[in-house]
Formats: structure tokens, C-alpha cells, sequence
């Protein structure tokens, strides 16, 4: 790994003064060795290249905030670790957000066979079914939570009863669903 050369505390102090110049400096005796550096984290130079313009930008907005010389070195460093670490951290979260999505649509992509169909079609009366046995005020929060996606405090505005009074129909009615349908099933 290339180490980061000094930096002389009066390229800092022209830095903090809006030195152009003296922001060149640091960015071409520091550039390739931070890309380096951010390699080991990303594997893929195009990104590290990202990482350390993104670092180069951040001490240039930040060059008020008076950096020391003896620490400048540990603070690219550092600032580039993190970086590059938010960065997987980010494409670990898109990762997993696609593979939610993916699978949580997954069953809409599969061409459904009429079999499927019918068994869709059976299901849904069944459900049905089980819904309009439900005591009417039960049915009526429910539908308005699920179907409206309606808050309980809304719900219970509308129907002019409590937010607990909504929880309870809506548990129970979620309950009497589970339950019918398992009795259907088995």
C-alpha cells in the first residue's frame, strides 16, 4: 500500500483560506494512494475512485473547520474507510430490497394455471364467506383498515367508537379469519 505523505501545516492553513492551490496539492499527492487504500474495501477501482472524489469533496467543503496537520493523514484515512464501508453498507441494503421485492413478486410473475385460477377463485369465496359471518362492526373495521387502509384512529372517528374498540374488532376479526380458514383447510 502507498502511504499518504505528510502534509505540511501551510498547505492546510491555505486550505482553510480558500486556496485553490494548495486543494490541487493535497488531492495530487493524495489521490492514488486513497484510491488505493479504498480498493481493499470495494474491490472495483471505478468506486474507489468514487469514494476518494467524494473524501477530496468533503474536505473541501469542510476546509473552515480547521484540520490539524499532525492528525490531516488519519483523517483521509478514516474518511475514506467510512466512506467506502457506507458505501457497501448501501448497496447491501439495495441488495436486500431487491431481493424482497423479488420475492414478494415473485408469484405475480409465474403464469398462473387454471388450477392456480380456480383454487384463487375458491379461496377468495371462502374468505368471503368467513367475512360477511363476522358481527357487522367486526367486518366494518376490518374492511375499512384493510381494504380503505384506514388508521385505527380514523376508523374509530368514522365509526364513532374508541381506537381500543378498533383494535379488539380488528383482532377478532383476524382471529375468526385465521380460524375459519384453517377449518376450511383441514
Amino acid at each position: 500500500m502507498f502511504m499518504l505523505p505528510v502534509i505540511h501545516s501551510d498547505i492546510i492553513k491555505s486550505l482553510s483560506q480558500d486556496c485553490h492551490r494548495a486543494m490541487k496539492q493535497i488531492f495530487d499527492l493524495c489521490y492514488a494512494p486513497l484510491c488505493i487504500f479504498a480498493m481493499r474495501f470495494t474491490t472495483n477501482m471505478v468506486i474507489a475512485e468514487e469514494i476518494v472524489s467524494d473524501v477530496m469533496n468533503k474536505v473541501w467543503q469542510n476546509r473552515h473547520t480547521g484540520y490539524r496537520a499532525d492528525t490531516f493523514r488519519e483523517y483521509l484515512y478514516t474518511a475514506t474507510r467510512n466512506t467506502a464501508l457506507n458505501y457497501l453498507k448501501q448497496k447491501q441494503n439495495l441488495r436486500k430490497l431487491h431481493d424482497n421485492w423479488a420475492e414478494r413478486f415473485h408469484d405475480e410473475l409465474i403464469e398462473e394455471t387454471p388450477l392456480d385460477q380456480l383454487i384463487t377463485k375458491e379461496t377468495q369465496s371462502q374468505l368471503y364467506s368467513l367475512m360477511n359471518a363476522l358481527p357487522e362492526q367486526c367486518r366494518k373495521a376490518f374492511l375499512m383498515s384493510r381494504l380503505n387502509d384506514m388508521t385505527y384512529e380514523e376508523i374509530a372517528a368514522q365509526m364513532n367508537i374508541s381506537v381500543n374498540t378498533v383494535k379488539y374488532h380488528i383482532k377478532t376479526a383476524l382471529q375468526k379469519l385465521r380460524a375459519g380458514m384453517e377449518e376450511l383447510r383441514g
